[in-house]
């Protein structure tokens, strides 16, 4: 359920220390100088992985505010050697007490900052802010003193021990998730973050939201946090994600939804859907997509539950193959349009290997593509937005004509009920395809349009565990070639 949390800001009100003092000879009420440098706390390396969700790396600190004895100063920033500093600060002698330490953009917004003692995230630190006295100014003399800082969400105030906020109310508000992965191939996962326990056909998802928040002064959408749903071996099940809402204005958001799959040679996240929202709309509601809090999705068809969100399967396919082919004929190969061989793959981690003389097809009978060798990029087809935009919005002419979108699932299912044509030449199998893909009354017999009428009533299929998906191959420099596929198991 959602976990709404009121907050109302107050102003942090801080109480001067006075202290008695002795008159001084004239030169020794001259000021001090105090510079402040900046340390960043390396999260990742002394093992707080889960602070890393606040870093915002968009957001460039331009200046400091620091509360000292309950006097704001804003020196700006700049680098010298490596280290983050502070412009000098110049002070009457005396002793000091540290309240606030922040780093802001140009706009005010807190990149960073120091947290109190006794707070969240006051172990994370050397010198957290205590409210005793940090150090003396002596007149002539300029000091440094070093604090640490950690990333800042607004969302995270209160374990950063602030009592302090914006003088304006919010509204802390918070999206939950959760997801199925469905893996094919055990194997390819044994030395990831799923085989840390061991890896089955249906795992729980590792994955992290992205959120990003409309910014007005730049008209688009800008990172604001991410949130991860494994650390250190730990689920976080479900990963619920907060965001602040502010009463007074419309706070536009997008969750983008990363999943850690197979991804080249290696694992990672992988970018595979976006929800928008705003302000208290929870997704779920707003999609109509359920109504127990939380929004699921599950990658693969390996389910049998309905779902918030269904993804196709994942297919991990390389960029770059050597691909040589050679046009088959009746005489050469009749299973198959093409003759393909690719080259140059080298991972155990694609879902497509090097092979030689495998049958492929034709996607576009209006350009020619001559026979031999040259880089292409092989692109899953069940997920069609991956495609070129020249070919996917090049929609066929007449009043049949299907949409490339269309067209590849029409394909897809023909291609899971071929047999039900069987026996059936090269050519006609090529026809149907190309009244599909090209709205082409074609063929040497009427089996091909028996097989295309068919298909064209399964615009949105999807194949079934153990089914055969087409996999598209793209020039690599993105020439406006033909495209030619060949199916695979997802």
């Amino acid at each position: 359920m959602l976990n709404n949390i009121k907050l109302i800001g107050v102003i942090f009100l801080s109480i001067l220390l006075l202290t008695n003092c002795k008159k001084e000879v004239q030169d020794t009420q001259q000021p001090g100088e105090l510079v402040f440098a900046a340390i960043d706390v390396n999260t990742e390396k002394d093992g707080i992985d889960q602070w890393d969700i606040m870093c915002n790396e968009t957001l460039i600190p331009v200046k400091a505010r620091v509360n000292l004895n309950g006097e704001f100063y804003y020196p700006a920033l700049f680098m010298s050697e490596g280290k983050l500093l502070t412009q000098s600060i110049k002070l009457p002698p005396g002793d000091y007490t540290i309240l606030e330490f922040s780093l802001l953009t140009a706009d005010d917004i807190v990149v960073k900052s120091t947290p109190m003692e006794g707070s969240d995230f006051a172990d994370y630190v050397s010198n957290p802010i205590d409210g005793d006295v940090d150090f003396t100014i002596a007149s002539f003399v300029k000091s440094e003193f070093e604090m640490d800082v950690l990333c800042y969400l607004q969302a995270y105030y209160e374990s950063f021990g602030f009592e302090w906020f914006e003088v304006t109310e919010i509204t802390i508000r918070e999206q939950c998730f959760f997801g199925d992965f469905c893996i094919k191939d055990v194997n390819q996962y044994a030395q990831s973050l799923y085989g840390l326990n061991g890896v089955t056909i249906d795992e729980k998802a590792i994955f992290k939201i992205r959120l990003n928040k409309f910014d007005n002064d730049l008209n688009e959408y800008v990172y604001y946090a991410e949130f991860y749903n494994f650390n250190n071996g730990v689920y976080t099940s479900p990963l619920c994600v907060e965001y602040a809402d502010y009463d007074a204005t419309d706070d536009f958001y997008q969750a983008e939804l990363w999943i850690y799959v197979t991804s080249g040679e290696t694992w990672d996240y992988v970018y595979f859907h976006t929800w928008d929202f705003q302000d208290a709309e929870s997704i779920e509601e707003l999609y109509g997509v359920g109504n127990d809090g939380v929004v699921e999705f599950v990658l693969g068809n390996c389910v049998d539950d309905e779902t918030d969100l269904l993804l196709p399967p994942w297919m991990n396919l390389p960029t770059g193959p050597d691909y040589d082919f050679t046009l088959s004929n009746g005489g050469v190969g009749p299973d198959a349009y093409w003759h393909m061989t690719i080259g140059g793959i080298s991972s155990s981690l694609y879902d497509m290997q090097n092979v030689t003389n495998y049958p492929g097809w034709c996607a576009d009978e209006f350009t020619t593509i001559g026979n031999g060798t040259i880089c292409m990029d092989a692109i899953n087809s069940l997920y069609p937005d991956m495609l070129p935009t020249y070919w996917l919005d090049a929609i066929p002419s007449g009043a049949n004509a299907l949409t490339r979108k269309q067209a590849i699932c029409a394909a897809n299912w023909l291609w899971n009920n071929e047999a039900m044509y069987a026996p059936y030449t090269f050519m006609e199998m090529q026809n149907a395809l190309w009244n599909l893909f090209n709205n082409l009354n074609v063929g040497t017999s009427g089996k091909s349009f028996v097989m295309a009428d068919a298909a064209r009533d399964h615009l949105d299929y999807s194949p079934l565990p153990g089914g055969w998906a087409a996999i598209f191959f793209v020039p690599c420099d993105d020439s406006q070639l033909q495209m030619t596929f060949f199916v695979v198991d997802p």
